[in-house]
């Protein structure tokens, strides 16, 4: 098989924070509810960094976001969910390590 065609198959681990601390604060007792207001507090400081890495508009940074479901797009659990998006997110991810690769 020629390596141009190839295409690069990685596992890739994705997290729903979203979900995740929801999970977490709705599963609190007395003895844990110390820790709802920082994750609050987390959970906005990541909404924060998902906008601005959208603003940035990194390939990695948003593939990034996307795998911890930080852009609604790409969030599936949302009604704006767009695969055609996810995987335009992947393709430039690849395309820009593939790019670095090359350059070393």
């Amino acid at each position: 098989m020629n390596t141009e065609n190839k295409k690069e198959t990685q596992l890739q681990f994705r997290s729903h924070v979203r979900n995740l601390f929801d999970e977490i604060l709705s599963n609190m007792t007395r003895d844990t509810m110390a820790v709802k207001i920082p994750l609050k507090v987390t959970y906005g400081i990541l909404q924060s960094v998902a906008q601005r890495a959208s603003q940035l508009n990194d390939p990695i940074l948003n593939e990034l976001m996307m795998r911890l479901a930080m852009y609604d797009v790409t969030d599936p659990s949302s009604k704006n969910y767009d695969q055609k998006v996810v995987e335009e997110i992947s393709r430039k991810a690849n395309e820009y390590r593939n790019a670095q690769k090359s350059k070393s």
